[in-house]
Parts: C-alpha cells; sequence; structure tokens
C-alpha cells in the first residue's frame, strides 16, 4: 500500500511521442544529476527517439511511458496481464514521484504481480505504508579502469583534498602499472606519475596503498578500504589515507539498464 499522490500532479503527466527524446533525456538527467546519483547510463537523442516509436522498448501495445516536468515512468506487461514490469521511474519532487508510482500502481487491479526495477536509495522504500516489497534480484556488473588517470580525471569527487600515493598493478595494462600520486582538490581528481627529484634529498614518504587492478576498480566505484584489505585487494598505505580515500570515493553505484 502507497500514499495517495498529491492533487494536481497526475495533471502533469503526459504520454511522451518521438518529438519528446530531446526533453526525455533532459529530464531523467536531471533527475540523475540533482540525486547525486552514481552510475545511471545515458542515451542519444536517435536512439530515445527510436524508443518512444512504435514498435520501440516504451511505445508498443505492452509498453508504456509517461512523462512530467520533473520525471518519467516506462513500464511494460509481462505474462500476458499477469505481471507488470516497471523499467524505470525517476523524478525529483515528492508530488511528481507519488504521481508516477500511482499510473504504475493503477495496474494492480488487473496484474497479479509487479516488479520494478530500482535504485539501491530509491524513495520507493520509504513510501510503502506496510512492508510490501521485497528484493528479488540483485544483478552485479563488471568495472575495470583501462586508462587509471583518464578514468580518475573523468569521476566526481566531493569539495574534499587529499594526496595519496597509489602502488598499482595491472598485468593487462601495463600503462596503469606503477607507482603514482592520487590527488583531489576542489572536486575535481588526478592521477599522475610519481617523480623524485633528484636534486633534492631523499625521502621516503607514507608508503603507497597498494592495490591491483581489480582493487582500483572497486575504490574507484566506492568500496571502503577496509573492505578491500580483507578481501586481500590492498595492501600497504597507512590509515589516514584509508579514511581519505574512503571519503572521497564514497559512492553507492547503480544502473536502470541491463545488458
Amino acid at each position: 500500500m502507497m500514499a495517495r499522490p498529491q492533487a494536481g500532479a497526475a495533471a502533469r503527466i503526459r504520454r511522451p511521442g518521438p518529438d519528446d527524446a530531446a526533453e526525455v533525456l533532459e529530464v531523467i538527467g536531471r533527475v540523475h544529476a540533482g540525486a547525486r546519483d552514481c552510475g545511471p547510463v545515458t542515451f542519444d537523442e536517435a536512439t530515445v527517439r527510436r524508443w518512444l516509436t512504435r514498435p520501440g522498448r516504451y511505445a508498443d501495445k505492452d509498453r508504456y511511458a509517461y512523462l512530467a516536468p520533473d520525471g518519467f515512468l516506462g513500464y511494460r506487461w509481462q505474462h500476458g496481464n499477469d505481471q507488470v514490469f516497471i523499467e524505470r521511474v525517476v523524478a525529483s519532487s515528492a508530488a511528481t514521484t507519488r504521481a508516477l508510482w500511482a499510473v504504475a500502481a493503477s495496474n494492480s487491479t488487473v496484474a497479479g504481480t509487479a516488479r520494478a526495477q530500482v535504485g539501491p536509495s530509491d524513495p520507493l522504500w520509504w513510501m510503502l505504508r506496510e512492508q510490501d516489497a521485497d528484493i528479488a534480484e540483485r544483478e552485479s556488473w563488471m568495472l575495470r579502469l583501462l586508462d587509471a588517470p583518464a578514468a580518475i580525471a573523468a569521476r566526481g569527487f566531493p569539495a574534499t583534498e587529499l594526496a595519496v600515493p597509489l602502488q598499482v598493478t595491472d598485468d593487462l595494462r601495463p600503462a596503469n602499472s606503477g607507482r603514482w600520486d592520487l590527488t583531489v582538490r576542489a572536486g575535481q581528481g588526478r592521477l599522475s606519475r610519481h617523480r623524485t627529484d633528484p636534486g633534492s634529498p631523499s625521502r621516503a614518504g607514507p608508503a603507497p596503498l597498494a592495490l591491483g587492478a581489480r582493487g582500483l576498480a572497486a575504490l574507484y566505484a566506492g568500496t571502503p578500504v577496509a573492505t578491500l584489505r580483507r578481501a586481500g585487494l590492498a595492501d600497504g598505505g597507512i590509515p589516514d589515507a584509508d579514511a581519505a580515500l574512503d571519503g572521497a570515493f564514497a559512492a553507492t553505484p547503480f544502473m536502470l539498464d541491463g545488458f
């Protein structure tokens, strides 16, 4: 059972068509950016236009999409009329979130089961009056850094500052291997080769955190360093650096798309 949507919110919801592809992309992107989500995939306008054209991912006799100024819903019927699969519900405001879920829930008089694909922090879990929903399936996906410096530069970071030495071992991508200096400042990260000035006195400096390709990818995705240590994916370093890395890389990445 879900709380009723606010009056008037449903009036702003409409069925989008192919010409709304740019707006659909803009709304979905704005919602994820506003929520500071990490991981959702974006697509080009031509792809979304195709999805909104019959027969498409969101436009067919058993496939539906709804668009609001600050939200989007896509769902389809499965197994005849026995089950509704809610592929995507994203919204910025509480009113639109409830209104879109109310549209999906309106099929409950026919469908015996509703399956929804949601993120780990989706507001759905806080909107239910009873514990009517369960996690039935969780799919894991693989992540690998092909170009470590470019990946760090492209990743977003919080407004924190750190400088941590890393020792990376990557047998399949030798360019990623070696001693690196990781710096984060003003929301931007940089991974640069560690250099020692030949004219300066030799200083050992802090011990680098040793990571393999798996450990580096897991850290990039927000896995705490303590977890990496217990899994045998990290070694060396110092405790203060662990805490700084946890704060800089903190994230709960997810996707609402399957491959």
